[in-house]
C-alpha cells in the first residue's frame, strides 16, 4: 500500500495501529519530512519497523540521528535484494521507542 505524501502515510499507520509490519519511509517527501514521520511513527505503541530510503549516502541522510536509534537505511536506487536484506534486517530488530 502507498500513500500520497507523508501525512497521508501517517494517518494510515496511526489509525490501524498493529495494520502493518513495516513501513518504507523516504527522507525526502511532500509536506511532512521522513524523519518526523520516523519518530512520529516511534511513538505509537504498536508501529511498524521502519526501512528509511533516500537518494542521499547513509553518512549524509542519517548524520544527525543518535546511532542507537537509526533506523535501517537503503539508498536509492535499490535492487529487490537490497530491498529483502534491508526489510528483513528491520523485522529482526527489537521495537524502538522515540529518538
Amino acid at each position: 500500500e502507498t500513500a500520497e505524501d507523508g501525512a497521508a502515510g501517517l494517518g494510515r499507520v496511526k489509525f490501524g495501529p498493529g495494520a502493518y509490519d513495516i513501513a518504507i519511509v523516504d527522507l525526502v517527501m511532500p509536506g511532512i519530512d521522513g524523519r518526523h514521520i520516523v519518530e512520529e511513527i516511534r511513538r505509537l505503541q504498536h508501529g511498524p519497523q521502519v526501512v528509511v530510503v533516500s537518494g542521499y549516502p547513509m553518512q549524509q541522510a542519517l548524520a544527525d540521528w543518535p546511532q542507537k536509534s537509526r533506523p535501517v537505511f537503503l539508498q536509492k536506487p535499490f535492487t529487490l535484494d537490497s530491498l529483502s536484506r534491508s526489510l528483513k534486517a528491520a523485522i529482526s530488530m527489537p521495537a524502538t521507542s522515540s529518538p
